[in-house]
């Protein structure tokens, strides 16, 4: 696949324009894809290591989210309507790795994935 050709249809489906294109072209590469394209000095990256960043700034995201609408800020802290257990089953179930390819599957950019 020539994944150069699908970049300014993956921008202007995620409405975002990449400085650096390469860093696009990783995130839609997984690891088999590089093991069966590598040379010796050179080779696609995969996108394990985007991968774990997005992972933390998702579950950030989420807790961010969870706390704006579940949470009332007082004077000396806040109090929320959720419990510890309550936030994380919440967090879990959103960035749960099913869910994210469902997600992604339903968005039509798995046909993008090298």
């Amino acid at each position: 696949m020539d994944f150069k050709k699908y970049i300014p249809e993956i921008e202007k489906k995620i409405r975002y324009k990449f400085k650096d294109k390469s860093l696009l072209m990783q995130a839609f590469t997984r690891s088999s894809y590089c093991n069966e394209h590598k040379s010796r000095t050179t080779g696609p990256a995969s996108n394990e290591v985007l991968e774990f960043f997005g992972d933390s700034v998702l579950s950030t995201s989420i807790v961010s989210l969870l706390m704006r609408s579940n949470t009332k800020r007082f004077e000396h802290g806040i109090s929320t309507t959720l419990n510890e257990g309550d936030f994380s089953a919440i967090r879990s179930k959103l960035s749960d790795k099913s869910n994210l390819s469902r997600t992604t599957a339903s968005l039509g950019r798995e046909k993008y994935l090298l």
